[in-house]
């Protein structure tokens, strides 16, 4: 009786260190597809900072040839002021400008510098989901700022929330 007691014990401890193993096999498993998706993800990682970088110096350059645009335009005696908007009215880029949402779809610009007349205003939609409406953008005769209205539809009756661009040239003051 003894001995099967001890047989029995023994078959016991072969069974739980047998799951023991079983179980620090399937540890090491993960552990190995874990260092997996670690190299996976650290490889991710690398190309986000790298398409973040590119972004950036796309930005930058774009600031330079705008610079250099306004370098050779200065014989001329013209200003440009440049920007992007967010539809909150906050300031996505750009300089010489602030930026505020009046309502709904309704926006102002007011420039840092004014020019010496009613400057020529561009406005563009950013959202390739949202191009279909009208901009209506209103320079002030003071040359001070641009009043830029949005709707969603072509008869200006349905104001809409855009993220936009613009572009002001005029005569410096």
């Amino acid at each position: 009786m003894m001995e099967k007691k001890k047989a029995n014990e023994l078959i016991v401890i072969i069974g739980v260190l047998l799951i023991l193993g079983i179980l620090l096999h399937i540890l090491f498993m993960l552990n190995a597809k874990l260092q997996l998706v670690n190299r996976k993800m650290s490889s991710v990682d690398s190309r986000v900072n790298q398409l973040l970088s590119n972004i950036a110096d796309k930005s930058v350059d774009l600031d330079k040839k705008f610079s250099q645009i306004e370098r050779e335009l200065g014989f001329l005696n013209l200003q440009v002021i440049y920007g992007k908007i967010r539809k909150d009215g906050t300031i996505a880029f750009g300089a010489n400008f602030s930026a505020f949402k009046a309502g709904v779809g309704s926006y102002g610009v007011v420039f840092g510098t004014s020019f010496g007349e009613k400057p020529t205003a561009l406005v563009s939609i950013e959202d390739t989901k949202e191009l279909a409406g009208l901009i209506r953008a209103v320079p002030s005769e003071a040359g001070d700022r641009i009043d830029i209205s949005i709707f969603s539809d072509f008869n200006a009756t349905v104001p809409a929330d855009r993220e936009f661009s613009f572009v002001a040239i005029g005569k410096k003051k």
